[in-house]
């Protein structure tokens, strides 16, 4: 059996080789080991606010959920740059909607301003991950769908929990997806060049000096359309 692979197969790798998933369908991670991945994104409670009673009540309800989950789970909390669009939509529709000269240029300042920081990306957001897995024991479609209903299992019990806490449980998108990897793989990338859409092109393709003459390429190409 041959384990390492030759210059020309490690030539022809893309990112998209190096990282173990075979598809992301459906708002779940399919891996090269045959696992069906759910991610259930969760709101949060401000403990703060709470006196000691209704803290205790809280961890209460937490025990009982984490021992409710008899199956392999992680919670990740993730800094996120935060999205505005649908803030900044919002107020765009009230300047329309008002005559007032004060109230539209107040608003056309706190959209201005607002812009501003989303251009910059500098406010986050944690947001709270619950993520758990079922391994997809034959290599068949009735296999894959049995996999499938045993996760939706795991899937309510995990929502019955959150809502128990009196949190709101959402199943992520595959857009959400595509921008939790790309936080956790390239974080810089993910601050200025967010990806929005649940498609993700394979644009680097091979070994170090083919990935150097990809680049040189696209550069070509982004001054090519600076100029026109």
């Amino acid at each position: 059996m041959r384990f390492r692979k030759s210059k020309e197969e490690k030539e022809r790798q893309s990112v998209q080789d190096l990282i173990p998933i075979q598809a992301i369908h459906n708002g779940k991670v399919i891996t090269t080991d045959n696992r069906i991945i759910q991610i259930i994104k969760a709101s949060s409670l401000n403990l703060e606010l709470m006196s000691e009673y209704e803290q205790n009540i809280i961890f209460e309800k937490y025990s009982d959920m984490l021992k409710s989950m008899q199956f392999n789970s992680q919670i990740e909390i993730v800094s996120q740059p935060m999205n505005l669009s649908k803030y900044i939509e919002g107020q765009q529709k009230m300047l329309e909607q008002t005559n007032v000269p004060i109230r539209r240029q107040l608003l056309q300042s706190s959209i201005e301003y607002v812009k501003e920081k989303e251009r910059s990306r500098t406010i986050m957001q944690r947001k709270r991950y619950i993520i758990f897995d079922e391994k997809i024991q034959e290599s068949t479609e009735e296999g894959y769908e049995r996999a499938l209903r045993k996760l939706r299992e795991k899937e309510v019990i995990v929502l019955k929990g959150l809502k128990d806490l009196e949190l709101e449980g959402e199943k992520v998108t595959e857009t959400d997806i595509n921008q939790l990897f790309q936080i956790m793989f390239d974080y810089e990338s993910a601050l200025n060049r967010p990806i929005l859409t649940d498609k993700v092109e394979n644009k680097t393709v091979g070994g170090k000096e083919k990935c150097s003459k990809q680049l040189k390429e696209v550069k070509t190409q982004t001054k090519a359309v600076s100029n026109f």
